[in-house]
């Protein structure tokens, strides 16, 4: 256990007292109880604190809750969005260090007070997306980072993991689309390309991918007007993927993949 009691039980009952007149004593009692079970599962080596175990755990108990009355499912999705917002008031405290700003700066570029912004780095007030939008990019940093989402890059390095991406992408359950070819043998030229049917109702996320990439084209043409094109473009895929993290891909069942009247597009 990265934790002992001594440092377990003391910062849990601090989270829990804004809530003790609220809560009975034995939901949180089960809390304590079910969240060390859950805490045993990381080694003393694993580099995590406490907050992000915490945090951890309460999305995932949280959204598999089937009651939302109840009130172990209440606190735990009140404690979800304390905990969440002192990590992300933590980034913003780190980001805010990392530029050489005071708070009195950044209260001053936020047009708010300088205890505002003490409350965004505590975590005792909830940033919005807006708002968060705005204090990346004074603090030049992704709104994306601040969240908290880690930016895992396909690792695109040979013609063989564009492949893998392609088979991948062909397995979503909510994506459709075709591979079209065609040949100079008989089409007098040699190309191929993915297509993708907004208006195709079979494919949840077509529409999405469509207007994904119309606002990929668009940043793209603004891209020679800009003074360092690779930042400005990577900045805006960075904060251009936040709408789409919640459209979430499925495997599609193997049969309904592979027909037996498959051809020459397929998607």
């Amino acid at each position: 256990m990265i934790f002992g009691a001594d440092d377990l039980y003391p910062y849990l009952f601090s989270l829990f007292k804004p809530y003790e007149d609220k809560f009975d004593s034995s939901v949180f009692t089960r809390f304590i109880q079910e969240f060390k079970a859950y805490a045993t599962n990381y080694e003393a080596t694993t580099n995590v604190t406490i907050t992000h175990v915490l945090r951890d755990y309460l999305r995932l108990e949280a959204n598999s809750q089937m009651d939302d009355d109840d009130p172990y499912t209440i606190m735990l999705r009140e404690l979800y969005q304390r905990v969440n917002a002192s990590l992300i008031g933590a980034r913003i405290r780190d980001a805010r260090k990392a530029k050489g700003m005071s708070q009195t700066a950044l209260a001053t570029r936020l047009n708010k007070t300088l205890r505002s912004v003490q409350k965004y780095e505590t975590g005792e007030v909830e940033v919005s997306i807006a708002q968060l939008d705005i204090i990346a990019d004074i603090l030049e940093v992704s709104s994306k980072s601040l969240l908290g989402f880690d930016n895992d890059k396909i690792q695109v390095k040979t013609l063989e993991d564009v492949l893998y991406f392609i088979h991948d992408l062909s397995k979503k359950e909510e994506l459709r689309f075709k591979i079209i070819t065609k040949h100079p043998q008989w089409d007098g030229e040699w190309s191929a390309s993915i297509y993708f049917d907004a208006t195709d109702i079979t494919g949840e996320h077509n529409r999405d991918i469509c207007n994904m990439l119309n606002n990929y084209h668009n940043q793209l043409t603004l891209m020679p007007y800009v003074q360092d094109p690779g930042e400005a473009m990577d900045k805006w895929v960075s904060n251009e993927g936040l709408r789409y993290r919640g459209a979430t891909l499925m495997d599609r069942d193997p049969a309904e993949l592979y027909p037996r009247d498959f051809g020459d597009e397929q998607g």
